[in-house]
This record gives C-alpha cells, structure tokens and sequence, in this order.
C-alpha cells in the first residue's frame, strides 16, 4: 500500500475579520489547540474509518459513510459554515477542481455540522458539484477527533457578528469541527491526512489529488 502522510499544525493567534464576515479570536484558537493536545492530534494514516457513521444530505436521506468510498476512493473535507469565508474559498478551490480530482479516480465529499436549511444555503452558495452532507449527529467529526466547543466568550463574539452556531447546528451546539481534509480508499482506510486548528490554512488540493491517484 502506498501511504502518504500530511499533517500540519499552527498555534497562530488569529485576529477578528469582522469584515470578511467571520468573527475569529485567539480564544476560538485556543479551543482547538487544546482539544489537539487532548486527542494527539486526532485519527491516525492507515487507520480504518467506521463505515457505519451516518450523514444527511440536503434532502434529509441518510448515507452512510462506507457507501461513499464503496465504489471509489474519496476526499472527505470538514468544514466549519456557510458563514465563513475561508471555507467557501475552500470550497471554491476545491469545485474549480473536481475535474481533476475525478480524473484522478476520486471524489469530494464536503462536511460540516450545519443544519439541513444552512445545507442548502451551501450548496446555492457554491453551486457545488460534488457532495455536500450535514454530520448532523457531530459522529463523525468526533471519530475524526475534530470537534471543538467554543467558549463563552468566543461565542459572544460570534454573536456580535451575526453568527449563531446553536441556531445553523444541527445538533443546536456552539461546536466547530477543525477543518481537515482525509483520503479514505474503497477498503475505507485513511491514505492521508491534514488538519490544522488554524482554520485560514487548508490541504492543498494538487497534494491530494496525487494522493487519491496513487491508490491502486
């Protein structure tokens, strides 16, 4: 098995972007940093995912994970709303992308805790074409060892800005996942990892892309 590995990991504090509209603080940072220090950092390359975990797409049909990589391998990426812009510029990337990745034998499948309205707003957003799914039971994020809850502070902040978590999450909590994007095979093992508490820095998608076309 031809195994790549990629982790990255960045204590940066991050300022406020109240104008881009995605309210930030070193708290929000914090969190996550210290949820890493708990977790050594999360799943492990060569790890076998939970094929049974469930997610929901914007219609309300549950999909198990397994029956997303049943067929062919697939990038799964976290992220963290519709209302943050690294995440749509992210995501943007990734659709001017899916050509490649296709080519290459994969598939995005994009995940955030939201909600199946803020689902929906997504996808309007993006005019996705690839796979957009609501971990709305936080599941699958916990397996990925990801998710944070901000505290009450940094939810006050989040709130001055327009930003209620407790209202776009499915589940009704103040949790973020940390951004990570995975490689998992059709036998459902990780091939690569990447996540970073520091939300501004995602996985590059060329990096990835080898990747997935390195799975036989």
């Amino acid at each position: 098995m031809n195994i790549r590995f990629a982790v990255r990991s960045s204590l940066a504090a991050i300022a406020l972007l109240a104008a881009l509209g995605c309210a930030t603080s070193s708290s929000d940072t914090a969190s996550a940093d210290s949820m890493y220090a708990e977790s050594e950092q999360g799943i492990a390359l060569g790890q076998r995912v939970d094929g049974s975990l469930k997610l929901k797409d914007e219609s309300g049909r549950t999909v198990t994970l397994a029956s997303l990589y049943k067929e062919q391998p697939i990038v799964l990426t976290f992220y963290r709303g519709n209302w943050c812009p690294y995440c749509v510029k992210a995501l943007t990337e990734w659709r001017s992308r899916t050509g490649d990745l296709n080519h290459a034998g994969g598939k995005l499948v994009a995940v955030s805790l939201e909600n199946l309205t803020e689902l929906g707003k997504t996808q309007d957003t993006l005019n996705a074409e690839f796979t957009v799914l609501s971990d709305y039971s936080g599941k699958l994020s916990e397996f990925f060892d990801l998710t944070f809850e901000l505290d009450t502070d940094t939810q006050k902040r989040y709130a001055n800005y327009g930003i209620n978590l407790a209202a776009s999450n499915a589940s009704g909590t103040w949790e973020l996942p940390v951004p990570g994007t995975f490689v998992i095979d059709t036998d459902g093992v990780i091939r690569f990892v990447y996540n970073d508490p520091n939300y501004q820095i995602r996985a590059n998608p060329e990096e990835v892309i080898r990747v997935v076309a390195s799975i036989d």
